[in-house]
């Protein structure tokens, strides 16, 4: 956070620079909200870009409100052991600047927080399972 005489130059510029823009994909799908609820269609494996080689696991989603398919990545390890088809899940943005993929994923933008009506993280971690 910036402080001193001149800070609010630095926050205005901040706040223009990471403004989601009109034509985004990320909003165009998910229509500017933070979160969405959507069925899973099928799960996949994407590969990484360079210099990094590894295979992320990602599920396709059709979203409830819109019906558009999304990609979205599943977060953890071994999560895909609690995601199958024709489940409900709660779907974020994954916080990259303008709406972007982050890191090395292309094309996939959000992740999976909640599979039903468990979080993700407490199913991974076992204090939770899934009925």
């Amino acid at each position: 956070m910036a402080n001193g005489l001149f800070a609010i130059r630095k926050i205005l510029r901040d706040k223009k620079r990471f403004k989601l823009k009109k034509n985004s994909t990320f909003i165009k799908v998910m229509e500017s909200k933070p979160q969405a609820k959507g069925t899973v269609v099928k799960k996949f494996v994407v590969d990484a870009k360079n210099p990094s080689s590894g295979e992320r696991k990602c599920v396709k989603i059709k979203l409830n409100h819109n019906k558009r398919l999304l990609n979205t990545f599943l977060p953890k390890d071994g999560a895909t052991n609690f995601v199958n088809e024709h489940d409900v899940v709660l779907i974020e943005g994954q916080g990259g600047p303008l709406g972007k993929c982050i890191g090395d994923l292309p094309t996939v933008s959000t992740r999976v927080i909640k599979v039903g009506k468990y979080s993700l993280k407490e199913l991974v971690r076992g204090k939770k399972q899934k009925i």
